[in-house]
């Protein structure tokens, strides 16, 4: 028992020391991630971290959306490379740069193009939107089948200028996996993201959460797949652990992408052999439909996404908002259905004194504008990040366990 004492009091220990080191990161001070060195030691360990873990899970019922998304897709050759873990992880700039000097990219190696959250850029936002087609010509020009988009340039492609790129990728056959985590990337489901990687963190009983390290926009993952059947998207959804993918980094991402493709290739070929010449009627999700807007994206079907970006402490001023963009929709399309995503704020230490607003009453609020105008008004996250959610398992398995962590605690050294 004394043995077993010990063996609890180092873990709490290292549990701690690993939380502490964790929360001084979420800050994310700009001298540390400006920081070359930094950038190289994250990515390598990222990169490391993930190679040898099998991390991603495909969720249930995908069998339509997983044949769809791989017809004209990979061939064996391809499948191959990536099976043998011979890729190149490439960033846009340098997409642009080969494409300029002309080189191309060996035949006995597979392209994958990502977008860091590091790739954010000071520059003029019209030329970033403008520079999201042109990458996508150039990873067209250089056979890269594949982009993996992070928050950044996810929001990028949902405003009038960016959402051009998505129609080229449509138009290339080039597939996008969007790293989704959590309520900033509700209004660019429409765009109908070829796969979307959810980070989860379970919480209670059984209840899974997509959400971002520290950003307080947790969605509930039912939510998530109630707005992707509704919509009736072509979109694979994807799994993954929050806790066990610890980075979004250039080597990370391009691992995860490639574990996301071998999982769909391996699931739609079971699905082949179970139902011998699988026969479907392709879903026909009308891309020409679509509304970009940056914060409100209109959908098919009557329906709009809102993502109020700003973060408020006053109930009142959200509110204020939601019925400023629900009656701007309304004025220019019959709209029967909203789907709303707030900004809660973040779990950083400068966020700590400041007021989160009660979703419970921003929901009975917007309920009230919802009757008023007959309409279906859906708040779908929760004020948590993922630093959030990992105290609600700490403080629920203690209180679960606390009769048997008082018993061990209680003997002497």
């Amino acid at each position: 028992m004394k043995k077993l004492k010990r063996l609890m009091i180092k873990m709490i220990c290292i549990l701690g020391l690993c939380g502490v080191i964790w929360f001084v990161l979420l800050q994310n001070p700009k001298f540390i991630v400006q920081n070359e060195y930094y950038q190289k030691a994250y990515n390598g360990l990222a990169y490391h971290w993930t190679v040898h873990q099998d991390l991603v899970k495909i969720d249930d019922e995908q069998e339509q959306n997983l044949i769809q998304c791989y017809e004209n897709f990979l061939t064996p050759h391809e499948m191959g490379l990536l099976q043998q873990k011979k890729i190149i992880v490439l960033q846009p700039d340098e997409v642009l740069l080969r494409e300029a000097l002309g080189e191309e990219i060996a035949e006995d190696i597979f392209p994958i193009l990502v977008y860091t959250p590091h790739e954010k850029k000071e520059n003029n936002i019209c030329e970033e939107m403008k520079k999201l087609s042109d990458v996508v010509r150039a990873a067209h020009n250089l056979h890269i089948k594949v982009i993996v988009d992070c928050s950044y340039s996810d929001r990028l492609r949902r405003m009038p200028e960016g959402f051009n790129s998505v129609l080229l990728c449509k138009q290339y056959g080039i597939r996008r996996i969007v790293v989704f985590d959590g309520g900033h990337h509700l209004a660019s489901l429409p765009l109908n993201p070829d796969f979307i990687l959810l980070p989860l963190t379970a919480v209670g009983n059984h209840m899974r959460y997509v959400n971002h390290a520290f950003m307080r926009d947790a969605i509930p993952l039912n939510n998530v797949s109630e707005i992707v059947n509704h919509l009736e998207l072509d979109t694979v959804m994807m799994h993954t652990s929050r806790i066990r993918t610890i980075a979004k980094t250039k080597g990370s991402m391009g691992e995860l992408a490639r574990q996301i493709l071998i999982k769909g290739d391996k699931a739609r070929e079971d699905l082949s052999v179970m139902a011998g010449e699988y026969q479907t009627e392709w879903s026909s999700y009308a891309m020409d439909q679509v509304q970009a807007r940056d914060c409100m994206v209109i959908a098919p079907k009557q329906t709009a996404m809102i993502y109020i970006s700003q973060w408020q402490e006053d109930a009142e001023h959200i509110l204020g908002q939601i019925e400023k963009q629900v009656t701007e929709a309304l004025s220019e399309n019959p709209i029967k259905t909203f789907y709303i995503a707030i900004d809660y704020g973040d779990s950083t230490i400068k966020s700590l004194g400041k007021k989160i607003v009660n979703p419970t009453i921003l929901e009975e609020k917007v309920k009230k504008i919802g009757d008023t105008h007959n309409l279906k008004i859906k708040i779908v996250n929760i004020p948590y990040s993922g630093w959030d959610l990992y105290w609600q398992k700490i403080i629920g398995f203690v209180k679960q366990k606390k009769d048997l962590v008082r018993q061990i605690l209680s003997f002497h050294l």
